[in-house]
């Protein structure tokens, strides 16, 4: 069967805000979403939590499967992607887990941190990314920091996810904590928040640093 993961349908470039600290990965992240061959691959998003790298992903994902119904695509967490790799390990299956991760036509891979030290892991995940982008295929990538400074994972595979096009997500200033609550609002029809209330929400996210998750 096709793989047809489940976006959150919240999640769309129309709803994603933009402005200078993060207008490189939403470019980025709207070309690798357009049918056709893929000018570059593998996208490489990084920033710390909560600044939009999973809207990002999901955005790809629903954007290029509604260009192109007959694509197959697959999302899941790094942790995700051990779990599954060793458990086929155990069940001595590996060649089925390989041939479901290459078949498809764009694969995303988030939190990527999370195999930091898992040699195992990260030798399959090399030769999957290594088989992307020999056949130039669409590969989005996500983590918290860029390739090279990812700690406890190999130098030939962070080389590896930088030879595409690696784009950073900066904190949201203030301005943009604004729009994005005020872009939240607009989602849910009746609601009403004064003004001064969005304006406090905005700040306390600021602390937290957890908007956009």
């Amino acid at each position: 069967p096709s793989e047809r993961p489940r976006f959150d349908s919240r999640f769309t470039f129309d709803r994603f805000v933009v402005d200078t600290s993060n207008r490189l990965a939403f470019n980025a992240a709207k070309a690798l979403a357009e049918p056709g061959a893929p000018r570059f691959s593998p996208l490489y998003l990084h920033s710390g939590t909560g600044q939009g790298k999973t809207h990002l992903m999901h955005a790809i994902g629903q954007a290029y499967l509604d260009a192109v119904p007959e694509a197959t695509a697959i999302y899941m967490p790094a942790e995700r992607f051990m779990f599954e790799f060793v458990r086929a390990v155990r069940e001595k299956d590996t060649f089925a887990f390989k041939a479901r991760l290459r078949g498809v036509d764009l694969l995303m891979i988030d939190d990527l941190q999370f195999i930091a030290g898992k040699e195992s892991t990260q030798e399959e995940f090399f030769h999957t990314v290594d088989e992307f982008m020999r056949e130039g295929k669409r590969l989005v990538i996500a983590a918290d920091r860029s390739p090279l400074a990812l700690e406890g994972i190999e130098a030939r595979l962070a080389s590896r996810l930088g030879a595409g096009l690696a784009a950073d997500i900066k904190p949201a200033e203030l301005g943009l904590r604004r729009a994005i609550l005020d872009r939240k609002l607009e989602g849910m029809p009746g609601a009403a928040v004064p003004a001064e209330v969005l304006d406090l929400r905005a700040v306390v996210h600021s602390a937290l640093g957890s908007l956009r998750s």
